[in-house]
């Protein structure tokens, strides 16, 4: 069986050392997420509302994502408010933030491209 010692944890100990996990890194992290999920989804939206298809005539899966991603941004925008101080319950919620909102960030492209190949605008 494996056994986990100090020398297997060496790398995670020496990431926490130089800093990398501060509540100030991942509150900007989180900015920056924040801002690139508004571009791709803007994007989105944009394509939405700029053709003839229109918010109504989406199919029912793209309301259901669309709110979705709102309420995604929305809790987002508290972590991003409310989490800057530095002690510990902050630093849990941001990581937890950065775990899914790193996730989220790497989904939304495919969202935007998923709704450009839907209405087949470029």
């Amino acid at each position: 069986m494996y056994k986990i010692n100090e020398k297997n944890l060496r790398s995670v100990k020496n990431e926490i050392n130089q800093e990398k996990y501060t509540v100030s890194n991942m509150w900007s992290h989180l900015t920056i997420f924040f801002l690139g999920s508004a571009f791709f989804i803007g994007i989105a939206i944009w394509n939405v509302f700029a053709y003839k298809n229109g918010w109504y005539n989406l199919a029912p899966i793209w309301h259901v994502l669309f709110y979705g991603e709102a309420g995604l941004f929305a809790v987002q925008l508290i972590m991003i408010l409310f989490c800057w101080s530095d002690n510990k319950i902050n630093q849990k919620l941001l990581v937890i933030g950065m775990v899914v909102f790193t996730y989220k960030l790497a989904l939304d492209p495919f969202l935007t491209m998923s709704i450009f190949l839907y209405y087949g605008q470029f």
